[in-house]
């Protein structure tokens, strides 16, 4: 969710303008009542939703989760998950915490407020019911003040507020919050750490209500950290169902199951069972991890009382046999969950979990000691220390002035293939990040890993220079090419090791890095990625990261960053820089698939356009080599028209063809028709020949395009 900071406009008193709306002595009409009985949260959704069956659902809702035991939900609706084969999931967009004195109201969207969503079904009827109970059930106008909202905001909502019973103000946050029976908060206002504190104590202290909406389009950085006061925070969800109305349960037991509080209880007693639905041990921990990455620290019993559950399942249910992991469904299930807890627990809780000695492996005998490096990190990849962190140990970085977004990463392994059959060699995730939000950030993991630095913002590509000081690491085994470091820590007792060259960095076992000669190996690579960036016209400054990964199936990879290979494949990949093989070819075509990212080429040319580059490397250093000769490749459609082209009419089209689509000044389009229709006519122009004819062979052209290149000679096939 975009986040964009804003703080209110500080004048001085006698130029501050009038708030919108009248002022009135300490104990005017429409003040609250402090004096009713507290209502009970049962009371209170009975109050809000008695008789009421349908509400409008207006785009973009952002569902909330309760987490803590003064919040409970009051209407809930269906969203979906990003993950394939996920069944969709309830959680409130309407709810509320009664804490202290006073009462909390979090609402999912601010467009419930426009007129269109106001009117529809039952929908002002609920609000007003909402503020009536929030003012402490006064049968007047409660006086009320609006933070966050513009003048055309008040104008557009005016009529909403007034059907819900309140006397509104607004205008900047106010200097004495007990004029008022309810504050109505918009998001996108960034309350200030003193204004969160006034707000805190407006409620919990003094008896009052507040009202939260939410704002999709500008929202408070800091908004969570004030909710989860209250219990309740907003999720990075949006709402699946686009029905025009959602419906209003009036059952209270049904509606409060959607709290971190039921959740857990029912996790808990379903792994008493020894006989659990595979289905619904999957759904209820699908529903559950949303609440346990939503928790803050006032949750640490409860997160400790999940993990000890699962831990007691799988050792009961013997999830390690001859160094697999996992051996039914269920298991695995239960490891998602394990994870997210590690994650949220106080880093004084972390233990090394059981397992992580089979992946990544145990730390042998080896000194941990204090780093002082100067780095630079940026937004393009992870940035390697070249120090290890062992599996349960509490470590510490200091950098004076971070950049935001940095992070420390410990653990390369990214590859999580929960499809692959079980049992399984590893957990499905060792990597832990830990956001760097102060000059000394703590750090550990449960597993271990190799140390990265890296900044986490897809907008802009920035370098950084950084003096980052390391304390309680170990040196890991590293390969640098030109350089003695490997002859210097090959022998240190570490698992995972990395070979570095001038533009890659290969993360394989210490021990097979030890069993071959490194020098040629580095010495080949370096310069066949460095021949697929000048065949692709790119002069990247950046290193290609390849990982080798025990969860990766052998003989096949995933091109992302990093790009990863099975570890069963370690000793092809050294073999085909000896003699080409699929496994180097496949690894260039993945380089070269990543350079040609930003450029506006339609994904099936930039697939074959990769293969072409990958073959032109290895023609540069094998002599006699051609793609068609290895074992178990399907070269992509379009792959032999253009490579006939680079072989029989010139080697420089192709990329002469690419540098062209990555001038700034050219017309770009996102519609793969369009994109394939401009490369033929660029290849053309540039190669001074019609080339419609061999093109057409394997994907239409339309009669369109090649009446405008019949000026050209034709290519002849």
């Amino acid at each position: 969710m975009g986040c964009v900071q804003s703080s209110p406009r500080v004048v001085q008193k006698k130029d501050r303008p009038q708030r919108n709306g009248q002022t009135f002595p300490q104990n005017r009409p429409g003040m609250r009542d402090h004096s009713t009985e507290k209502l009970t949260k049962k009371q209170f959704f009975h109050a809000v939703t008695n008789g009421i069956r349908l509400i409008a659902n207006p785009p973009e809702l952002v569902p909330q989760v309760c987490v803590g035991d003064t919040a409970f939900p009051i209407v809930s609706a269906v969203f979906k998950l990003e993950e394939p084969d996920i069944a969709d999931i309830r959680l409130p967009i309407i709810s509320c915490s009664l804490k202290g004195n006073g009462q909390l109201a979090c609402i999912s969207c601010i467009d419930f407020l426009s007129q269109q969503n106001f009117q529809a079904f039952e929908t002002t009827m609920l609000f007003k019911n909402l503020s009536h109970v929030l003012a402490g059930g006064q049968g007047t106008f409660a006086q009320t003040f609006c933070i966050g909202f513009s003048r055309n905001d008040m104008r557009n909502y005016k009529s909403s507020f007034e059907a819900m019973g309140l006397f509104i103000e607004s205008g900047d946050f106010p200097t004495n919050l007990s004029h008022y029976s309810i504050i109505v908060l918009n998001t996108s206002y960034e309350l200030k750490p003193e204004e969160a504190d006034k707000l805190y104590k407006y409620v919990v202290d003094d008896g009052n209500g507040l009202i939260v909406f939410y704002n999709p389009i500008q929202e408070s950085i800091s908004i969570n950290d004030f909710l989860l006061k209250f219990g309740i925070r907003f999720t990075n969800l949006i709402n699946g169902d686009d029905g025009e109305s959602i419906e209003i349960g009036q059952n209270y037991e049904m509606a409060k199951e959607h709290t971190f509080s039921e959740m857990s209880k029912k996790y808990i007693t379903t792994l008493q069972s020894d006989d659990i639905g595979q289905y619904i041990l999957d759904d209820l921990v699908t529903n559950l991890r949303i609440y346990v990455l939503a928790g803050g620290d006032e949750n640490t019993p409860q997160l400790t009382e999940l993990l000890e559950t699962s831990w007691n399942y799988l050792k009961r249910t013997n999830y390690i046999k001859d160094n697999k992991l996992f051996q039914i469904v269920q298991q695995s299930i239960v490891a998602m969950l394990i994870l997210d807890i590690l994650q949220k627990l106080p880093l004084e809780l972390m233990r090394p979990v059981e397992g992580y000695e089979i992946f990544p492996g145990p730390t042998g005998d080896v000194e941990l000691k204090d780093f002082e490096l100067d780095m630079v990190i940026n937004t393009q990849e992870w940035t390697s220390t070249g120090l290890w962190l062992p599996a349960g140990v509490i470590a510490e970085i200091d950098i004076d002035d971070a950049p935001m977004n940095s992070f420390i990463q410990i653990g390369c392994h990214t590859e999580k293939n929960l499809t692959r059959p079980l049992p399984w060699d590893r957990w499905p995730s060792t990597i832990i990040t830990e956001a760097i939000v102060s000059n000394k950030t703590k750090v550990g993991s449960p597993f271990g890993g190799l140390v990265y630095l890296m900044i986490d913002d897809d907008k802009d590509i920035v370098d950084y220079n950084v003096h980052v000081k390391l304390k309680g690491f170990a040196q890991a085994p590293h390969y640098v090419i030109g350089t003695d470091m490997w002859q210097k820590t090959k022998d240190i007792d570490i698992p995972w090791c990395e070979i570095e060259t001038k533009n890659a960095i290969v993360t394989m076992p210490t021990k097979a890095a030890r069993e071959f000669d490194i020098e040629p190996f580095a010495t080949s690579l370096e310069r066949l990625v460095g021949d697929v960036e000048s065949y692709l016209a790119v002069d990247y400054k950046y290193k290609f990261r390849i990982v080798f990964d025990i969860m990766m199936e052998p003989g096949k990879h995933s091109v992302a960053y990093p790009i990863v290979f099975s570890t069963e494949d370690i000793d092809k990949l050294i073999n085909g820089v000896k003699q080409p093989n699929r496994i180097l070819f496949e690894l260039l075509i993945g380089i070269a698939i990543s350079l040609l990212q930003t450029v506006s080429i339609d994904e099936n040319t930039k697939i074959a356009i990769s293969n072409v580059a990958a073959s032109a490397a290895l023609t540069n250093e094998y002599k006699d080599f051609t793609p068609m000769m290895l074992e178990d490749i399907e070269l992509p459609q379009l792959f032999h028209e253009l490579w006939e082209i680079h072989t029989k009419v010139d080697k420089t089209i192709l990329p002469r063809v690419i540098a062209s689509f990555r001038d700034p000044n050219v017309q770009t389009t996102d519609i793969p028709e369009d994109m394939w229709i401009s490369f033929v006519r660029n290849l053309s122009n540039i190669g001074g020949a019609d080339f419609s004819a061999l093109l057409s062979r394997t994907r239409p052209i339309p009669l369109s395009v090649i009446n405008s290149l019949h000026n050209m000679p034709a290519y002849q096939i």
